[in-house]
């Protein structure tokens, strides 16, 4: 009886053993993603977007970061309005200081008034702080945009397992494993905004896939929310 234990321990071994293998085979099987973006005007001129990176991404750790992105919006945007309305009243005060200061230059400069130079000095105090707050709201309202843009928020995601450059002729080629079931995003434009696409790679087997990004699967909020299985905001 201790044998026939012994000899059964070893085929479940041997069969786990086995399991395991052919799992992280299957799971280190390269995947080759070649992508292609191509945005049509309605004149029918296609363009490439640039600068453009493309990102491969395992699914299943996107999705959580995205989810815990998506969830966190509203209290987000919340915050950002608040401060875009404080940058926005700071910099009415400024401006209107600033427009003061001009008038008092103007009456100043008509009579030659003996405090002209103090005036001006003045004036060009209230210039400078009135450009600082402008640049302040301009920053706001950037932060503001960013949370009702995709490209904004798909932005510095961590965990990419290779990521290129997008080629002047909008080709580009990503390495990937089948078991990280990957997901790949494109950002196309400046860090400000830009289009973006994140599009899952279906595969179960090693090989090449061809993926075309265009103006028909930019990607929206709405398409966001799908991705990673949360319902549209109301």
């Amino acid at each position: 009886m201790l044998r026939i234990g012994r000899r059964r321990g070893l085929l479940w071994a041997s069969a786990a053993a086995a399991v395991l293998l052919g799992f992280a085979f299957w799971y280190n099987q390269r995947v080759e993603v070649v992508g292609r973006i191509a945005l049509r005007s309605w004149g029918g001129e296609v363009s490439v977007p640039q600068p453009a990176v493309a990102m491969a991404y395992p699914r299943r750790a996107i999705v959580a970061v995205l989810r815990q992105r998506l969830e966190s919006l509203p209290a987000a945007r919340i915050l950002a309005e608040e401060r875009h309305e404080t940058a926005m009243r700071a910099w009415r005060e400024k401006s209107t200081a600033r427009d003061e200061a001009l008038r008092v230059v103007q009456v100043a400069e008509r009579a030659n008034a003996a405090d002209l130079a103090l005036c001006r000095e003045r004036y060009d105090t209230a210039e400078a702080g009135a450009k600082v707050a402008f640049a302040e709201l301009e920053r706001r309202a950037a932060g503001l945009e960013k949370l009702a843009d995709p490209a904004g928020l798909l932005r510095d995601l961590p965990g990419a397992v290779d990521t290129v450059e997008v080629g002047p002729d909008g080709r580009f080629t990503l390495a990937a494993r089948v078991g990280q079931t990957p997901m790949v995003l494109v950002l196309a434009g400046e860090a400000g905004g830009g289009q973006a696409w994140l599009r899952p790679i279906e595969t179960q087997r090693a090989g090449r896939i061809e993926v075309d990004f265009t103006n028909e699967n930019l990607l929206t909020m709405d398409g966001l929310r799908d991705l990673v299985g949360l319902p549209r905001a109301r």
